[in-house]
């Protein structure tokens, strides 16, 4: 089961029990934005901007309700569950503990002000680390709930958007000046012990054995060396050529979510020289969570992405699913998978070979023929159209050049209703490779017929 927050539209809860086809089981609008969710017993608990914190009974995935609110009066970017006290990052007000035992009548016991824009929270023992946007991090005595104190807390002047605790060592991915590495073993005295100024704007960050990896924005992977926390240094990058916005470890591998590029699958058994071995085009991959053989892509515009890595040489898509906006993040928690959709809130979809894509929300019926925009673009030597169909089609997509004059039809045949793509590899219909330039691709679909502009490189 996944669960997902979805921006302005709340929770979604998918089902990846057969990752081939993804099934949206259940949805449910938080009213407000929906930033973050933390799941307890047969409850999920949703982190709404305006709305405060939302408890959704879960209890049965294809009928999301709510059975419990607390309006904190305040943005709310993050959400920590432990026992029976679900603790808020929340935006200008800082920590917030509430009661939660009584899962349909959640109650304030404690808080306190980190003084500035908390957005997100990670628990390890007694404490709560928070990573406060401008005021760093801030480290939260949790032991009695209702009276949380601040033991200690490090301001680093900059803008700490992520933190991940391991062995007494807080690692702060900073947008502005990289990685930030805090010794915590005595919480009433946090000590920055290293740095490293990883050049762009470190978004995403994940930590395995004695490597740091950051996802860093237009400056793609950076591996660091952290087996001597007082002496980063980064012994490895890859230029993975779009956005780097997320990045998860498993095994040798490092899989990217790339925006415009897709999933970049990086393997990592040699940091000092990582290399890509594959690669999926999507449309935006927003973010990417893995689980077995199987990656998952919050894929912006495209939706939810299921793709087979088994050999991560050669990833492929096996299962998707349209969210009808845009899927911005993602979990995957056994049968579900959770889809934050930026629109329509979240999603919960279930996978079942047997039977395909389970559909128990009309919002995840295309309500339109769409046409996407070609990714990536510009490209060489080849780039991914995609397009939705609400009923079965006759289908034709023609390649053509600024002077209109067609150069290579790509697809011509009936196909059913959802989610479709197809590659151009920019040859023509002799097969012979086109010269760089602008072209066009005009869908046919029934009655509607769209064109967009790409860009082909030399």
């Amino acid at each position: 089961m996944a669960y997902l927050t979805d921006g302005y539209y709340g929770l979604y809860l998918i089902d990846v029990s057969t990752p081939s086809n993804p099934t949206q089981i259940g949805n449910l609008d938080s009213d407000g934005w929906a930033y973050d969710v933390a799941l307890g017993e047969d409850c999920a608990y949703v982190a709404d901007e305006s709305g405060g914190l939302r408890v959704i009974d879960i209890s049965v995935p294809s009928t999301p309700v709510e059975s419990g609110s607390f309006d904190t009066g305040a943005g709310v970017y993050g959400v920590a569950v432990r026992g029976d006290y679900a603790y808020l990052a929340e935006c200008y007000d800082g920590l917030r503990v509430l009661d939660i035992s009584d899962p349909y009548h959640p109650i304030a016991v404690g808080n306190f002000n980190t003084g500035d824009f908390a957005i997100s929270i990670t628990l390890s023992g007694d404490y709560a680390y928070v990573a406060d946007r401008r005021r760093d991090l801030r480290i939260i005595d949790i032991s009695a709930p209702s009276n949380p104190v601040e033991a200690g807390f490090i301001d680093m002047n900059g803008e700490s958007w992520d933190v991940v605790v391991k062995d007494s060592i807080a690692y702060i991915a900073q947008r502005t000046e990289g990685l930030r590495i805090i010794n915590v073993s005595d919480p009433s005295s946090p000590s920055e012990i290293g740095s490293l100024d990883t050049e762009g704007s470190a978004w995403g960050l994940d930590v395995s054995g004695s490597y740091a990896y950051m996802a860093d924005d237009d400056y793609g992977l950076r591996i660091i060396d952290i087996s001597d926390p007082t002496n980063p240094s980064e012994i490895g990058f890859f230029d993975t050529g779009g956005e780097a916005l997320n990045v998860t470890i498993s095994g040798n591998n490092a899989y990217v979510a790339d925006y415009y590029q897709g999933l970049r699958v990086i393997e990592i058994s040699d940091p000092a020289n990582p290399s890509e071995i594959g690669f999926y085009v999507s449309q935006r991959a927003y973010n990417v969570v893995v689980d077995g053989n199987y990656a998952y892509i919050a894929d912006y515009g495209g939706g939810l992405r299921v793709i087979d890595i088994s050999d991560p040489a050669n990833p492929f898509e096996v299962g998707f699913f349209n969210t009808g906006d845009r899927a911005m993040s993602l979990a995957v928690d056994e049968n579900y998978v959770y889809v934050a959709d930026y629109e329509d809130g979240l999603y919960i979809i279930h996978f079942d070979e047997t039977t395909g894509v389970q559909q128990n929300d009309k919002s995840a019926i295309p309500s339109e023929f769409v046409l996407y925009q070609n990714y990536p673009n510009p490209f060489n030597p080849r780039t991914q159209i995609n397009y939705t169909l609400l009923k079965a089609e006759e289908v034709k997509i023609i390649i053509h050049n600024t002077y209109g004059q067609k150069i290579k039809t790509v697809l011509h045949e009936n196909q059913s209703p959802g989610n479709h793509s197809v590659i151009w590899d920019g040859t023509s219909d002799t097969g012979e490779r086109v010269s760089g330039g602008v072209y066009y691709y005009k869908v046919r679909a029934g009655n509607h017929q769209v064109s967009e502009r790409m860009i082909l490189l030399k």
